[in-house]
């Protein structure tokens, strides 16, 4: 760069800086455009109008990060050999597909112990399993969450209000568990 002015320096330094600010801006405008969907799994349960619990539930949550609305089918667990686990007789499945707007969410509820016994269908007999969490788009993206542990090994809670000799030894249903609880709150 030999014979030029200092003008000259100042000119390249300013379109350099011009054009970084470009690609920053440019970047900044395509991830802000983009479709975010977080995939979470949340540990949950029903109260009942009686104050009885049911028992443990996962709750699949689709969120829309983004500003974009976006169309997302049911979400589904990953098992380590690679095949989903869906769950169409969950609570909150015939709520799929679903538009999304910003900020809005929709989950399906899946009892674990529904869960820990497709596992166990599936060769998973003891110990934990870590699964992951996903859901598609309406193009068929799929959008993925962290990572989710359940041990297969669940046993049953205990029935409250009863001796120990007096417990079902039957899993509860969400809406019987025992036979105490007959009015859900929705």
């Amino acid at each position: 760069m030999v014979g030029m002015e200092p003008k000259d320096y100042v000119t390249i330094a300013i379109a350099l800086i011009g054009s970084i600010t470009g690609i920053i801006a440019l970047w900044r405008t395509i991830k802000k455009e983009g479709r975010k969907i977080r995939v979470q799994v949340k540990p949950s349960f029903y109260a009942y109008a009686d104050g009885n619990l049911s028992t443990q539930l996962a709750s699949i949550e689709v969120v829309n990060d983004g500003q974009r609305t976006v169309t997302v089918k049911a979400p589904s667990l990953r098992m380590p050999n690679g095949q989903h686990l869906s769950f169409v007789r969950a609570k909150g499945f015939e709520n799929f597909p679903k538009k999304l707007e910003d900020g809005e969410k929709v989950a399906t509820d899946v009892r674990f112990r529904e869960i820990a016994d497709a596992l166990k269908a599936a060769g998973y007999e003891k110990g934990k399993v870590k699964m992951y969490p996903s859901c598609l788009d309406a193009t068929g993206k799929r959008y993925w969450g962290e990572a989710w542990e359940l041990d297969v090994d669940i046993r049953p809670a205990p029935c409250p209000g009863k001796r120990p000799a007096e417990r079902n030894a039957v899993w509860p249903t969400q809406r019987t568990l025992c036979g105490h609880n007959k009015a859900a709150v929705k």
